[in-house]
């Protein structure tokens, strides 16, 4: 069964802030590319240094690279590491070595600074019941007013989300100068209050359960659309016992059983949670614990012609139907796409369970304590 079939990319160089086209490389000796559900993704690429283009790669000063599978929005991703030699007779054959960030990387070379502006105290930006979008689209602009994230635009708010969808949430919450908007974002998502992906150049905020989770007709066959799927299983996050602390040092301690499971006992802080709070907040814990964290690696093929194609006919964050994670199909979310051209493997990681769980409990949580959720 061979491993699936993807056409190589056009891969086109640009100058150093992504706005003007120098070249594309004419060809490739290897190039792998991962896309990481609301994170910075990875490119790395061979090529010898005689293409065409590769000349454009083989500088000291920055540069961009547009990477555009066949039927799928271009993904951008920035300088940051390349390695070559020159110890053969004929220098113009040695491989050419690049190894680059997805454009979230500019998020990541961008600060926050005092509200005030540079040289007031206190040295940080606060923001009061503020939605997701005005935080990240505040902090943006401020940073290129200062010339960062040049060339980027963003899709989304202070009062909609990407699709238009009022914002559920606010949130208050202080950021210390010096924190990247890389970290914000992460943040934000961690708190299970935004989703946020990069088309082309335009930088999409998503609600949770919004734009970025879809639930597509898309089924993966054992045998037929996957080679292998191996699954690693952890016990370790479920629990049978939960103590909780709020504000002022109010506790409370909540219990479930788990059939067949050992006594597991953890600790979670709420530091802004009322004390008539923790009863529910402990429950909503102990409900999205009680499952082993499964985790499922998908190497697909391309056996089938109408087998779904990564990046065309779903998209991280997506969650689509494996039938090759047990005895009946589940239905998963994209979590990361990884393609290596040079071995011809596709793989994908696919959420855990108790990842979906978790996501629902943070959403809850948001609910339950809305525009108090500290995020920094």
């Amino acid at each position: 069964m061979a491993p699936v079939t993807i056409p190589i990319p056009t891969v086109e160089v640009y100058d150093a802030t992504g706005t003007t086209a120098a070249g594309v490389l004419a060809g490739l000796t290897d190039i792998a590319v991962s896309e990481v559900f609301s994170d910075v993704g990875a490119l790395r690429l061979s090529l010898p240094k005689s293409v065409t283009g590769a000349s454009l790669l083989d500088v000291d000063t920055d540069w961009q690279l547009s990477v555009q599978f066949p039927g799928a929005s271009a993904m951008w991703f920035v300088s940051d590491d390349d390695e070559s030699t020159y110890i053969s007779d004929d220098p113009d054959t040695e491989p050419l070595t690049i190894t680059c960030r997805s454009l979230h990387a500019v998020l990541d070379e961008a600060v926050v600074i005092p509200s005030g502006g540079v040289g007031t105290t206190p040295a940080e930006h606060a923001f009061s019941t503020a939605t997701p979008g005005t935080i990240v689209t505040t902090l943006l602009t401020s940073a290129q007013s200062r010339s960062l994230c040049q060339g980027i635009t963003v899709s989304g708010d202070a009062t909609d989300d990407a699709d238009g969808t009022p914002w559920p949430t606010t949130v208050t919450v202080t950021y210390k100068a010096g924190t990247t908007l890389l970290a914000v974002c992460n943040a934000l998502r961690d708190a299970g209050l935004l989703e946020y992906r990069f088309i082309g150049r335009d930088l999409e905020l998503h609600q949770p359960s919004g734009g970025m989770d879809r639930d597509l007709d898309v089924t993966l066959r054992p045998g037929r659309d996957v080679l292998s799927a191996p699954i690693t299983r952890s016990r370790k996050p479920q629990a049978t016992a939960v103590l909780i602390e709020g504000e002022s040092a109010a506790n409370a301690r909540r219990t479930q059983t788990l059939t067949g499971r050992r006594a597991r006992e953890v600790y979670v802080s709420e530091s802004d949670a009322a004390s008539g709070d923790l009863n529910t907040i402990g429950d909503l814990y102990l409900a999205a614990h009680t499952e082993a964290d499964v985790q499922i690696t998908h190497e697909l093929t391309d056996a089938d012609s109408t087998a779904p194609i990564p990046w065309v006919d779903y998209l991280v964050g997506d969650r689509i139907v494996t039938a090759a994670a047990g005895t009946s199909p589940v239905r998963r979310r994209v979590q990361q796409i990884a393609l290596s051209l040079r071995d011809g493997k596709v793989t994908l990681e696919l959420g855990s369970l108790l990842r979906m769980a978790e996501e629902r409990m943070q959403r809850q949580l948001a609910s339950l304590l809305p525009g108090e959720r500290a995020v920094t």
